[in-house]
């Protein structure tokens, strides 16, 4: 063999390598053409478990604060000496939980709307504000439910949305109603029961204690 067929050899490898290399590529971009969508919803998935693993622990507490508290739920909004006080912030009063830091992941938080971490007591799961035949007034049209006058299928909190000017209050800490069918104005802001943000389903925990 001489020089010429050496080099001649030498580049029809070099050539070969290349339409290798650029097989490989198609096939790269292919695959990740088909599991990129899939790894997106799998972590979609995984948010959305995440989210009812913490509507199962805000269960726990509520559950915990009706059993000290003669089957009563802390009530959506309340007016204790005249302060304005969310459903959290009465767990937080009550001694069942610390108040968690701003800016930290939380379970009172969903982990797939809005700030995602803690911000304060407005923004957070929404528990419904019940009704006269479902409890005692707290404040206006707001009520502490009773757990023994609450239907199995009624919605007690839920992934909720708050529609407002203010980019930083994404959910809502209080829902209009439990059935999960009604959507009401109110002022500017519209409250949602149950917002549809996980794969286009929403989260909730149900008054018997399932999400």
């Amino acid at each position: 063999m001489n020089a010429l067929e050496v080099n001649f050899n030498r580049r029809e490898n070099k050539t070969f390598t290349l339409l290798e290399l650029l097989v490989v590529i198609g096939v790269v971009g292919l695959l990740a053409a088909v599991l990129l969508p899939a790894l997106h919803m799998a972590r979609k998935r995984a948010s959305a478990g995440m989210c009812m693993a913490n509507l199962k622990q805000c269960g726990v507490i509520l559950f915990q604060y009706a059993d000290d508290y003669g089957n009563y739920f802390p009530a959506s909004y309340s007016r204790p000496n005249d302060i304005g006080t969310m459903w959290t912030q009465l767990v937080f009063n009550a001694g069942y939980m610390k108040e968690p830091e701003v800016g930290k992941k939380s379970i009172f938080v969903c982990p797939t709307w809005g700030n995602k971490t803690w911000q304060d007591c407005r923004e957070t799961y929404g528990m419904w504000r019940g009704d006269a035949s479902h409890g005692v007034p707290s404040h206006g049209t707001y009520y502490f439910l009773m757990r023994d006058k609450i239907e199995p299928e009624r919605i007690l909190l839920s992934d909720s949305t708050r529609g407002s000017d203010d980019p930083n209050w994404d959910q809502s800490y209080f829902l209009d109603d439990g059935d999960g069918t009604e959507h009401k104005n109110v002022g500017n802001y519209t409250h949602k029961v149950a917002h549809l943000r996980d794969q286009k389903n929403a989260n909730v925990l149900f008054i018997d204690g399932h999400v």
